[in-house]
């Protein structure tokens, strides 16, 4: 749900709206540069692990503007206590946003 507010500017008044940012939670690197080929164009952020992207790739990413943060350990195959505690850092840095966690199956 967005934010209401109001503004005085000059003697006008402006009601801005605060819009809630998606945030992608990536665990596995097969899957990244899809979403931050999807995140990009809808200025969500994207949150991957240390085994998703080289630090090259990470820097030129978001040189170009992607919001991408990389966690400094890897996330793919990680077991749950190391996810959940990854996802508190996500939602520390995102208060109040919505954020899309990937599924993955238990092949």
């Amino acid at each position: 749900m967005a934010d209401s507010v109001l503004m005085r500017i000059g003697l006008n008044i402006v009601r801005a709206t605060r819009i809630n940012i998606i945030v992608y939670f990536v665990l596995e690197p097969e899957a990244a540069q899809e979403v931050i080929e999807v995140a990009n164009k809808i200025g969500a952020a994207v949150w991957v692990g240390l085994d998703a992207m080289t630090h090259e790739e990470h820097y030129r990413i978001a040189s170009e503007g992607v919001n991408l943060t990389r966690f400094e350990y890897p996330l793919s195959g990680a077991d749950e206590e190391t996810i959940q505690d990854a996802l508190e850092m996500v939602k520390l840095h995102h208060p109040g946003e919505s954020v899309w966690v990937q599924y993955v199956s238990a092949a």
